[in-house]
């Protein structure tokens, strides 16, 4: 929304100064001038709304069952994924929510993807999928979970921590 004001207001000022610099006591130039005026701003427009629109921040999106990341990786029914290390407070997972019952903790585990039950977006612009799945335990048990993931989150270096959620090095996104 900022990036959108500022063009705006330069496109303005852009206009204003043209305005000024081809501006005199005759009032029949002002006039014809105007609407030359609307066009160079119009053109202008034009010429550099694209680069405002490649500038926003992607988010992953929902299609036929998959769900493809800001960093290419996709998530569908039948993917595994696997936790890392927690980078909250008291070894809690910071961008990873369970809705389901208690299954200890994600640290080291993977989870087989059953269904995706949708991408949301915060107010804030974190994007959360939606994943019922399973925890696969190391003695060959399974336990059904239902979380919510903050991927591009999840999956960056917080504070010298290491990524919450393993993805391939193409993938993974550094904090600067």
């Amino acid at each position: 929304m900022h990036k959108i004001v500022f063009v705006a207001q330069l496109v303005e000022q852009l206009t204003l100064n043209q305005r000024v610099q081809s501006s005199s006591l005759c009032e029949d130039t002002i006039k014809n001038d105007e609407p030359l005026n609307m066009r160079h701003s119009y053109l202008f427009a034009i010429l550099f709304a694209p680069f405002v629109s490649v500038c926003q921040k992607t988010t992953p999106r929902l299609d036929n069952d998959t769900v493809y990341t800001s960093c290419g990786y996709k998530i569908y029914a039948g993917a595994i994924l696997t936790f890392g290390t927690p980078s909250g407070s008291m070894n809690h997972f910071r961008f990873v929510k369970i809705y389901s019952s208690d299954h200890g903790h994600l640290s080291g585990k993977r989870v087989l993807v059953k269904k995706i039950n949708g991408v949301t977006v915060s107010g804030i612009g974190n994007a959360y999928v939606h994943i019922i799945g399973s925890i696969l335990y190391k003695d060959g048990t399974t336990d059904r979970i239902n979380l919510a993931l903050n991927f591009d989150e999840a999956i960056k270096e917080q504070e010298g921590k290491p990524a919450e959620l393993i993805v391939p090095d193409d993938c993974k996104i550094k904090n600067m």
